[in-house]
């Protein structure tokens, strides 16, 4: 019974987190989950590197060998300023448009993106913001929080591996 007892707690203490949420961007009334992310280095000098990161739904596809997004789907975008040459740095970054490491000028929503005809149902971008990263290994979470210019809450959860590509270096 004490054999039992004891293994019942190891499998328990091996099983997901059930206090880590969904990977899902919460806006107007609608809750999107987001299966992977992208990370697109263009660069930088003198400490500040630019980095784009892409959070996709289900339904778009990313091919890092061509750079090109192909499918339908929705995603949420950020022009990310980081100190570190090809490396997303865990910590947090508000919307400004200094340039400087720790900030991001653009975030973006793209809802109902369709690569083939390159149109979608609506574009939303942040008028504030912040985001805080946090990694283990390979693994990024990511907590996102700021408003559009309706004043309308944008929210959004991320947990998982990134793809990385260097467009310019």
């Amino acid at each position: 019974l004490l054999g039992l007892c004891v293994a019942s707690v190891f499998i328990s203490s091996c099983s997901k987190d059930d206090n880590d949420p969904a990977s899902v961007l919460k806006y107007d009334g609608e809750k999107i989950t987001l299966d992977k992310g992208v990370i697109k280095d263009f660069g930088g000098s003198a400490g500040v590197y630019n980095l784009d990161l892409y959070l996709c739904s289900t339904g778009i596809s990313y091919n890092e060998p061509t750079n090109i997004f192909s499918g339908t789907g929705n995603y949420i975008y950020f022009e990310l300023y980081t100190s570190t040459d090809g490396v997303l740095n865990a910590g947090t970054y508000n919307l400004n448009d200094t340039g400087d490491a720790g900030t991001f000028d653009i975030g973006r929503l793209k809802l109902g993106m369709n690569y083939a005809t390159n149109t979608y149902d609506n574009s939303v971008d942040f008028l504030d913001g912040k985001l805080v990263i946090v990694k283990s290994g390979t693994t990024y979470k990511m907590t996102i929080t700021g408003h559009d210019y309706l004043g309308q809450v944008i929210s959004a959860y991320y947990a998982g591996p990134l793809t990385y590509h260097a467009v310019a270096k």
